[in-house]
């Protein structure tokens, strides 16, 4: 232990985010109880500054859950438990009223990820055997509360704690939670009786899903525009007749397609570029990889060619851009309406 009356650099006790620091020399990780109100250990280094004295990082919160969220995500290693059931459960405990009073935790958050995606998953498997009336209904149900939950750990009071684990962490986080909601919608898409498209939304998350086997498809805008809808999500896209078309002529043409379309608001904030070693704010004079835009994931499955004359347009009723993401591409446009000729997925 470092004598304080000594020369050494050192990073002082220090008392964040409701934990208590012990003094630290550089190069050091201390761990510490979690906040109340959540079990585990929490972690933070010690650095050595650019002026050779020493500096506390930023917490490591990850790896504090609650009890609540803990449970929720111990029922899914039962391999009969409701999944209709545990995904209402999580919506319920990630509530943007609950946790204004008992705030998440960041481990819940990245726990919250991780069931959404064993939900995802499990797929159809845990509903295939109703009658068709019954499995459209609790796949809605489902897709409702995954789509609530992402909703709500993107909640603008919930940024803070997502800060509190390693950046890369975070960048991982939320490209999980991207391919979760994706499957999710995909699951919906092929399990609904309805031909129409189905649209679930909540203040940060819009999911819209539909199948079509029409031999001459027709344009595809997802989501449909609702007044409601807007006050939500300014972004649609529309998928021309012809990209379905093709499609068909490439594969098969009784199969079945799918069309999924989901926007996030806040998500962003999970996409930056790493910080500066031990740094809390962007590193400074680099915009380098920065993303500043609504996130988009835009999925055709399946997807048997994915280059067309005819262009797929997502529009967005702002100048911000809006980063449209397929299954394995990530571009991103300025402008009001963006025209993309080629699709990987």
């Amino acid at each position: 232990m470092p004598d304080k009356k000594g020369n050494l650099p050192f990073c002082d006790n220090h008392n964040y985010v409701n934990v208590t620091w012990l003094l630290a020399l550089p190069g050091q990780t201390t761990l510490a109880p979690c906040p109340a109100g959540s079990r585990g250990n929490a972690k933070r280094t010690c650095f050595q500054g650019v002026d050779g004295g020493a500096k506390w990082g930023v917490p490591d919160l990850s790896e504090c859950v609650s009890d609540k969220m803990a449970n929720i995500a111990q029922q899914l290693k039962n391999p009969s438990a409701d999944v209709t059931d545990v995904a209402r459960q999580l919506a319920d405990v990630t509530g943007v009223v609950t946790h204004a009073q008992a705030p998440l935790q960041t481990g819940d958050l990245k726990l919250a990820v991780d069931v959404i995606e064993k939900i995802s998953q499990r797929g159809l498997d845990c509903v295939q055997n109703y009658p068709p009336a019954v499995r459209d209904e609790k796949v809605r149900n489902i897709t409702k509360a995954v789509v609530t939950s992402s909703s709500n750990i993107l909640d603008k009071n919930t940024l803070k704690s997502w800060t509190f684990m390693p950046k890369d962490s975070i960048a991982a986080e939320a490209s999980k939670l991207l391919k979760g909601v994706d499957a999710v919608a995909l699951h919906l898409a092929k399990t609904v009786v309805s031909s129409d498209a189905i649209l679930a939304e909540a203040p940060n998350v819009v999911l819209s899903a539909k199948s079509t086997k029409n031999l001459n498809p027709i344009d595809q805008r997802m989501p449909l525009r609702t007044k409601d809808m807007r006050k939500v999500s300014s972004s649609s896209v529309l998928l021309p007749g012809s990209v379905v078309k093709l499609q068909q002529i490439k594969g098969s043409q009784s199969e079945t397609q799918y069309v999924t379309f989901v926007s996030y608001r806040n998500l962003k904030a999970l996409m930056q570029p790493s910080n500066e070693e031990g740094s809390a704010e962007p590193t400074k004079g680099s915009d380098v990889g920065r993303i500043d835009s609504e996130v988009v994931s835009v999925s055709l499955y399946p997807m048997n060619v994915n280059s067309f004359e005819e262009p797929v347009t997502l529009t967005e009723n702002s100048t911000k851009k809006t980063l449209l993401r397929t299954k394995h591409h990530t571009c991103s446009r300025k402008v009001v309406k963006t025209k993309v000729e080629k699709l990987r997925f």
